[in-house]
């Protein structure tokens, strides 16, 4: 996904591009995220989760609580519709198996 934006207020919004309307029916978007700590050591995997799935929008409002001083969070979102489901990146990689159902 393309054009994030990222509100400083409480809750953080999240908001993207969308995609064109010739991605096919039924387009909807998952998000996943994490703590940047976790990230660091490990890169994306057993620390990142679904935070919302089958999104009808491209934006999404985050009411988890700030993170820990000198911590922040990360995010990842894809696009799925009726006939497959697109990586959370520009390359496939393993975080892309995350359930979010």
């Amino acid at each position: 996904m393309s054009g994030l934006t990222v509100s400083a207020a409480t809750p953080t919004h999240l908001a993207w591009s969308d995609e064109p309307l010739g991605t096919g029916p039924g387009l909807v978007y998952d998000l996943a995220g994490g703590g940047l700590m976790a990230l660091h050591v490990s890169g994306p995997g057993p620390s990142t989760s679904c935070l919302s799935s089958g999104l009808a929008s491209p934006s999404y409002d985050d009411t988890r609580a700030n993170p820990a001083i000198g911590d922040g969070y990360f995010y990842l979102t894809r696009g799925r519709n009726s006939c497959a489901v697109g990586p959370f990146g520009s390359v496939p990689q393993a975080i892309d198996m995350l359930s979010c159902p």
